[in-house]
C-alpha cells in the first residue's frame, strides 16, 4: 500500500516536469485529431 502511494506521487511529480506548450510542439507528435492538428486551434490550448 505504501509503495503504491509513493509510486503515485512520484508519477505526479515526473509528469509535471515535462510540460511543453502545445502550440510549440510538432503536430506529428500530437494525437491525430482536428483540434490538435489545426495550428489556429493549438494556439488556444495551454
Amino acid at each position: 500500500m505504501l509503495s503504491q502511494i509513493f509510486l503515485f506521487f512520484t508519477s505526479l511529480v515526473l509528469a509535471g516536469c515535462n510540460k511543453k506548450e502545445i502550440s510549440e510542439m510538432n503536430p506529428k507528435d500530437l494525437p491525430d485529431v482536428t483540434s490538435f492538428q489545426d495550428e489556429f486551434t493549438r494556439e488556444f490550448m495551454v
